[in-house]
C-alpha cells in the first residue's frame, strides 16, 4: 500500500511539474499584442505632388510622409537624424 501512495505521488508531483514547465512554451507560442501590432504599412505615394505631406496613424502615433521638392532635396542633408533614410537618392 505504501509503495503504491509512493508512486501515485510521485506521478503526480512529475504531472504537475511538466504542467508547470509548459507554461512559458504556451505563452511564447501567443505573441503579445506588440508583436501582433508589428506589421508592415504600404503608403501609395504616387498621389503626392512635389513639396505635399501625409500623416499616416501608426499604431497611435503619427508618421509624416513627405514627397520633398527640389530645394528641400539639396537641403535634406543637414536633417539626416530626423530623416527615415538620409542616403536615398531622389527618383
Amino acid at each position: 500500500m505504501r509503495k503504491r501512495l509512493l508512486l501515485w505521488t510521485t506521478l503526480l508531483m512529475m504531472l504537475a511539474g511538466i504542467g508547470c514547465a509548459m507554461i512559458p512554451f504556451g505563452r511564447a507560442m501567443n505573441p503579445n499584442a506588440e508583436s501582433r501590432n508589428n506589421f508592415t504599412y504600404i503608403v501609395k505615394l504616387s498621389p503626392l505632388k512635389a513639396g505635399e505631406f501625409r500623416q499616416i496613424d501608426v499604431n497611435g502615433r503619427p508618421l509624416f510622409v513627405l514627397s520633398p521638392s527640389a530645394e528641400q532635396w539639396k537641403s535634406i542633408h543637414q536633417m539626416d537624424s530626423l530623416v527615415g533614410d538620409p542616403h536615398m537618392s531622389e527618383m
